[in-house]
């Protein structure tokens, strides 16, 4: 994201966290950031249809509360995401995105 806004390229407004801990604290500085994205960083697509070991549904969530968002970081963190592209063994989670929801009108 960083590189596309270097481009001009219009990104969402978002915060990297590492714990529900961090998801609060960060939350609670940047209200403003509700309702929010909580997308685990796993290299891998369809992170949103993937469930973890834990059995924790889905790597992209849309949370309207500090609680809600720090629940399913909680659920995410230090577990391993399992989609389609990574196989039964799955990839570890450790870095979530807690990006501002948008209107996309089109995506690219």
């Amino acid at each position: 994201m960083n590189l596309l806004s270097t481009y001009n390229v219009p990104i969402p407004k978002y915060l990297v966290s590492h714990s529900g801990k961090e998801t609060q604290e960060l939350l609670n500085k940047n209200k403003d950031f509700l309702p929010c994205v909580v997308k685990a960083q796993v290299l891998a697509g369809g992170r949103g249809k993937g469930s973890f070991k834990n059995g924790f549904k889905g790597g992209v969530h849309i949370v309207e509360s500090i609680n809600k968002a720090v629940e399913v970081s909680n659920n995410m963190i230090g577990q391993k995401l399992v989609t389609k592209q990574t196989g039964e063994d799955g990839r570890p989670c450790n870095v979530l995105l807690l990006a501002e929801k948008v209107n996309v009108k089109k995506e690219y």
